[in-house]
């Protein structure tokens, strides 16, 4: 994976996506269940669809989730990136903004 770890297995009960191409612009919106429940929108905007392809479009994502425990615990020390996102419930919340090919992420 070139990761320094491997990942556990993430089950999901659910898995939605609606995703709407238009001439510059992608409109996202996921909604999973399970070991992560996630809901992920917003859009990535291109000047062509070559350009979405390349990595060149920006992004403006909001997401808001939270992970069982049970993932984790099977993340081990790994588990501390996603604590330091994590509200006092537990949930993780932030914004996905920039170049596709180097976003930034902010917690909200």
């Amino acid at each position: 994976t070139g990761l320094f770890m491997d990942l556990p297995q993430v089950r999901l009960q659910q898995f939605q996506l609606q995703a709407n191409l238009g001439e510059n612009l992608l409109d996202l919106d996921l909604t999973t269940a399970g070991d992560v429940t996630l809901s992920l929108k917003g859009q990535i905007r291109y000047a062509q669809w070559e350009q979405l392809l390349q990595r060149e479009g920006t992004l403006d994502l909001v997401f808001q989730g939270k992970p069982s425990a049970e993932l984790l615990t099977k993340l081990g020390d790994v588990s501390f990136l996603l604590q330091g996102m994590q509200g006092p419930d537990g949930t993780l919340s932030g914004k996905i903004k920039g170049n596709l090919s180097f976003p930034q992420l902010e917690k909200l």
